[in-house]
């Protein structure tokens, strides 16, 4: 039996090969690795497969990278790769140092410098997640590889991107090197990435550093620096203090952000917060009232498409632009201009339970702000306000709250006036 079912690895129907992938994962006989990574360089381009093949792999992960490592010819297909970068995320999980050591001689001598990095970075994640740490060595060797690549421009800028995750995870207390391309002539790509790497330390320092850099950093730029700054207590002391100094508008903070402050865990946020947010915004029915000349105003759609790009395509998609986080505008539109206007102003005024903001807590300490997206028996997909979606294991949640709150801040008419508001109506009615 065991040697026709190895024959199948070969089989003309990747329906067969790819049930023979799950199944290999109930035995350990001697021919399983091989019989997988058969299948696997048929099949690479398919996630499906992916996720059969590493099913089957509580043991033989190093084996089989091994196996596949040596596949020059499948190296530069994008898919192959990404397979391998999945991969490496089980040999991290698993820490055995046999498997780790072989990634890592491989790592060491890949001529693909985006490979090498996707292939280390998977590997700490991997080890990370499971609760392990690489030796020093280890990490001091990786975070010098990265270095190399994430600040050298020669290098291709998805290159770079790697080699900045790669640094956060092996080597966090080097967030200042990070910090440097926080530098006004870097991509916005770039700068992306250096922030999220510079959240991962601990040193309340990053947190002042990353505020004395805020006014060289564009909108989308700030947008992830609050996630950062939010995710600990320490930096949102640091981040409370730079709103009450003026060092930062109070109205770059969106509701949801303003109320998760105000409801902190952390009784000195929660009080600093009490005091720097005390202004009472107003009544928002008196703003529909002051703005519901717009209904009967004529407006311009292409001018209105401007102020969607500008202030609702981050949570809102219409006309294929924009992320789809928020509800669909032109189900809203549909109920008439006067529905629409209310929505758009007073956005807590109904809020359906769909889009409520939580905010979670991690058992490492982090906060995390967001709609629940999906949930399963042991995880949660939350998404976040520039489209992103974090998945994480139940397990590793220490608290979790409703903000009671709409995603949508409050102010969406701050600067504007109502022939502004008219022409957005007559953009997200005129376009599907």
């Amino acid at each position: 039996l065991w040697r026709t079912l190895l024959k199948l690895a070969k089989d003309p129907s990747r329906r067969v090969r790819y049930q023979l992938a799950f199944s290999l994962g109930e035995t350990s006989r001697p021919g399983r690795v091989d019989a997988l990574a058969q299948i696997l360089t048929q099949d690479y381009a398919s996630p499906w497969m992916h996720s059969a093949v590493l099913s089957s792999l509580a043991e033989g992960a190093g084996e089989l990278f091994t196996a596949l490592a040596v596949r020059d010819e499948l190296l530069r297909q994008p898919a192959y790769g990404e397979f391998l970068g999945k991969l490496a995320l089980v040999i991290g999980a698993q820490n055995r140092p046999s498997d780790i050591a072989a990634l890592l001689a491989f790592a060491e001598k890949a001529t693909n410098a985006r490979t090498g990095m996707l292939l280390l970075k998977s590997l700490f994640a991997g080890s990370e997640r499971a609760g392990f740490k690489l030796g020093a060595g280890v990490r001091e060797k990786a975070a010098q590889k990265a270095a190399a690549i994430a600040f050298d421009a020669g290098q291709p800028l998805a290159a770079r991107q790697q080699a900045l995750q790669l640094l956060g995870l092996a080597k966090p207390e080097n967030w200042a090197d990070a910090r440097r391309l926080l530098a006004p002539a870097e991509s916005e790509a770039l700068q992306l990435e250096a922030i999220q790497t510079m959240g991962r330390s601990l040193d309340p320092a990053m947190a002042t550093a990353l505020l004395a850099a805020w006014p060289t950093l564009t909108a989308r730029v700030r947008t992830e620096g609050l996630k950062v700054l939010l995710a600990r207590p320490g930096r949102a002391m640091a981040l409370l203090k730079a709103v009450e100094a003026g060092q930062l508008r109070a109205s770059e903070l969106a509701s949801t952000q303003v109320e998760f402050l105000k409801q902190h865990r952390d009784a000195g946020v929660k009080e600093l917060s009490a005091k720097v947010f005390a202004a009472k915004t107003g009544s928002r029915q008196g703003v529909v009232q002051t703005y519901s000349a717009a209904i009967d105003l004529p407006g311009d759609a292409k001018k209105g498409r401007d102020l969607f790009l500008a202030r609702c395509a981050a949570c809102h998609r219409l006309g294929g632009e924009g992320f789809a986080l928020g509800p669909d505008l032109t189900t809203v539109s549909n109920s008439g201009r006067a529905k629409l206007l209310h929505s758009l102003l007073d956005p807590n005024a109904e809020v359906a339970p769909a889009y409520v903001f939580y905010t979670i807590e991690t058992k490492s300490g982090e906060s995390i702000l967001g709609l629940v997206a999906g949930e399963t028996a042991s995880g949660l997909t939350v998404k976040q306000a520039d489209g992103n979606a974090i998945t994480m294991l139940r397990s590793n949640i220490a608290a979790m709250r409703s903000l009671e709150r709409s995603m949508m801040p409050d102010g969406l008419e701050a600067g504007l006036k109502p022939q502004d508001i008219a022409d957005l109506l007559a953009f997200i009615e005129n376009t599907q």
